[in-house]
């Protein structure tokens, strides 16, 4: 039987060849077929915003949003191209902006949303124990992602706001153009002024703030392999609500920058260089700014934290059953999973449990 997966008829993969099936290819095409498959049964995504309080502060919602509004594509039929250049952003940066995850497009061909991908499990090790409705995921940020959060901030603001983030981040930092961006002591005195420019460039942004990061998420019974039956379903978060998640995380009062307040630093030098010159320049900023700490992450987010955001029913009891993989993992594809790998050992063990044998697709291709 031809193998598939639901929804990505229209896409950048072939599916029945077994590369498209492989590490790290699997686990971006999966989200985009499961929130397809939910769309067709008029469930929304959950979707993450930023948003100002009566007190004054920020804080986040969730808000359930239609599919084709994430997509930002109306009527079209959308295309999914997979790890390739956005091009609405190429003003926005030197050089040719670097891969998302997936990039949809509409039936005309034109780019229309750029969407990172965070496929999660819960619980994770430190909410494991804890009553389930408390249980929540980990998420592992790369420096691409700060790049990517940079570069979406600039579009959603715009070149006629360019000047905006410029007058806001003039106010929150003394003399920017100045300041010894790569000396950490420097920067550690200068934290607090960074995290007012991201809180103020947050609360003006509030009003169009743009969907960035898909995040579906699969539960577990514990961290055995063994799915929940109330298994998947599917966040999406805001550039400013993915960047307050990184504002309260750079809280820590440390001797030494910590990881998340490197990536809001590296935020903030991208988007002064946006200010001032019309582009984000990734290269300078991640080559200078290291504060001789690895670079392969930019911060990781335990249950605990996350735990903020994704709380609710939809956490709690994901609206997708366990079962519902042999409807979104079509025909042969089940023989392409590799069960050493987490997530595909999981699947494979839900298949066998609803008698849709893997084993038995391998003999018959």
């Amino acid at each position: 039987m031809t193998a598939g997966l639901f929804g990505l008829d229209n896409s950048s993969r072939d599916f029945e060849e077994p590369k498209s099936w492989g590490k790290n290819v699997f686990t971006n095409s999966l989200p985009i077929a499961l929130a397809q498959y939910m769309d067709s049964l008029d469930l929304y995504p959950v979707l993450i915003n930023a948003i100002g309080t009566a007190a004054g502060g920020l804080a986040t919602q969730q808000e359930l949003t239609p599919w084709d509004q994430i997509l930002n594509v109306g009527d079209d039929s959308p295309r999914f191209i997979f790890e390739s250049s956005f091009e609405p952003h190429n003003e926005y940066t030197t050089g040719t902006p670097e891969k998302s995850d997936v990039v949809i497009a509409a039936a005309d061909r034109t780019h229309r949303r750029a969407l990172e991908i965070k496929l999660t499990t819960v619980p994770d090790s430190a909410t494991a124990n804890r009553p389930h409705d408390e249980q929540s995921c980990e998420i592992v940020s790369r420096p691409l992602m700060i790049e990517q959060l940079a570069v979406s901030i600039c579009a959603s603001y715009g070149r006629h706001r360019r000047s905006t983030l410029n007058e806001l981040l003039l106010e929150a930092i003394d003399a920017p153009s100045q300041m010894s961006w790569s000396d950490e002591r420097t920067m550690l005195a200068r934290m607090p002024q960074i995290r007012k420019a991201v809180k103020m460039v947050i609360e003006r942004g509030l009003a169009f703030q743009t969907p960035m990061v898909l995040h579906p998420i699969w539960r577990t019974v514990g961290q055995s392999p063994v799915l929940e039956d109330d298994c998947f379903d599917v966040f999406v978060w805001t550039d400013l609500a993915w960047t307050k998640l990184l504002l309260d995380a750079s809280v820590q009062d440390r001797a030494k920058v910590t990881r998340p307040q490197r990536s809001l630093i590296w935020l903030v030098k991208m988007l002064w260089d946006y200010s001032i010159q019309g582009q984000v320049d990734r290269a300078d900023t991640f080559e200078s700014i290291t504060f001789n700490k690895q670079t392969d992450k930019a911060a990781s987010f335990s249950g605990s934290m996350t735990l903020r955001y994704l709380k609710g029913q939809y956490l709690s009891s994901p609206r997708i059953p366990a079962s519902a993989l042999s409807e979104i993992i079509l025909g042969a594809g089940s023989s392409y999973l590799a069960p050493e790998r987490r997530l595909d050992s999981s699947i494979f063990i839900q298949l066998i449990r609803d008698s849709a044998n893997p084993a038995d697709e391998v003999a018959a291709v």
